[in-house]
């Protein structure tokens, strides 16, 4: 059974296939495609019910993404770290995983406010780190759930350090 796919930096480009969320894969439990020039979204086959069962991380940053994957706990519903840092995402997904601990997607271009229930995209025992994000880009308005027990930890780099972060980081 395969259980890695492991090609950072391995100079692919175009889109990511279908292939990878195909059942003779079932048995991935990590993908690392970072640092390559993948473009554009995810195959649909990432968003079915079931697809990549035993995934628990998914690194896909230093790309050229513009959409994450909709998978939360329709498909992967063992994930634990999601890195999609250093790509090109605008919108935030309706994301809500059961067991992720660590969600890295600084250096993209979400200029917006956090959207107020994106507290529940993750366990409060996990680390999201949102900032800073790319030059031109700009997340303003609060954190959701900042102050509550339940919401998980707000992150951000300094000097390639992950720092708390609090909605007074954000105009």
């Amino acid at each position: 059974d395969v259980t890695a796919l492991v090609l950072p930096a391995a100079g692919l480009a175009g889109s990511i296939s279908p292939a990878l969320a195909a059942p003779a894969l079932a048995t991935l439990a990590s993908i690392d495609l970072s640092g390559n020039a993948f473009s554009g979204g995810y195959p649909a086959s990432f968003n079915d019910r079931g697809a990549l069962p035993a995934l628990e991380s998914l690194r896909l940053a230093r790309n050229k993404l513009t959409q994450a994957p909709n998978i939360g706990d329709a498909g992967c519903v063992n994930l634990v770290q999601l890195f999609l840092g250093g790509n090109e995402l605008s919108v935030f997904p309706a994301w809500r995983f059961a067991k992720l601990q660590a969600l890295y997607m600084h250096d993209n271009a979400y200029n917006a406010s956090v959207p107020s229930n994106f507290n529940l995209v993750a366990p409060p025992s996990a680390t999201v780190l949102m900032m800073p994000q790319r030059a031109g880009a700009s997340l303003c308005g609060g954190l959701p759930g900042v102050a509550g027990a339940t919401a998980p930890k707000w992150a951000r780099l300094l000097d390639g350090q992950t720092v708390p972060l609090t909605s007074a980081d954000l105009p």
